[in-house]
C-alpha cells in the first residue's frame, strides 16, 4: 500500500480533572479508519511521538498520542533527570484516566474512526501504559508495547 496524504492537528478534549492535549494525525481519505493511541515515553509529547503518529496515518490509521503531562502543564524535556520527576509526578491510574478519557474522543470522531478498531502502542513508560490499557477496558483491539513493566496481577481488573 503506498503512503497516503494525511492531516493533522492539535486537539484538546475533557479528562477526569484537566483539559487533555493530544496530537492528532489521520489519513486525509475518507473513513471510518481503525484507530491507533500511541503513548509517549517519559519525555513527553515531543517530536518523535508526534512523528510516530503521523507514520501510522500515512498508513491508514487515524493516530491519536495524548499529552499524559497535561495535569503537569504539558511539559516535554530531553532532561532524564526532568524526565524521571515527571514520570514520578504520574500516577497509574490518572494515565489510565487520561487514556480512557482518549478513548472516548476517538468514540466521539464518528466519521474518521472504527471504535470497534482501536488498538494501543506504547514505549518505555508508554508500554507500560500499553500493557495496562488492555487489562482495564475490552475496546481495545491490539496492544503493542514496546519495553514497559508488566502490571502486577494484583493490580489488574477483571474483565467479564
Amino acid at each position: 500500500m503506498a503512503a497516503q496524504n494525511i492531516t493533522t492537528q492539535e486537539v484538546t478534549y475533557p479528562g477526569e480533572s484537566v483539559e487533555i492535549k493530544a496530537f492528532a494525525a489521520k489519513p486525509a481519505s475518507k473513513g471510518p479508519h481503525p484507530a491507533v493511541i500511541v503513548v509517549q515515553e517519559w519525555w513527553g509529547l515531543n517530536q518523535h511521538i508526534k512523528d510516530v503518529a503521523q507514520r501510522f496515518a500515512k498508513e491508514g490509521y487515524f493516530a491519536v498520542a495524548p499529552d499524559l503531562y497535561s495535569r503537569q502543564g504539558h511539559k516535554v524535556t530531553a532532561d532524564p533527570n526532568v524526565a524521571a520527576q515527571l514520570m514520578q509526578g504520574l500516577p497509574l491510574d490518572d494515565g489510565v484516566d487520561d487514556l480512557l478519557s482518549t478513548m472516548s474522543w476517538l468514540g466521539r470522531q464518528d466519521d474518521d474512526v472504527r471504535d470497534d478498531r482501536i488498538g494501543v502502542i506504547g514505549f518505555c513508560m508508554g508500554g507500560s501504559y500499553a500493557l495496562k490499557l488492555p487489562c482495564t477496558t475490552k475496546e481495545i483491539a491490539a496492544a503493542a508495547p514496546f519495553y514497559g513493566e508488566i502490571p502486577p496481577d494484583e493490580t489488574l481488573q477483571q474483565l467479564d
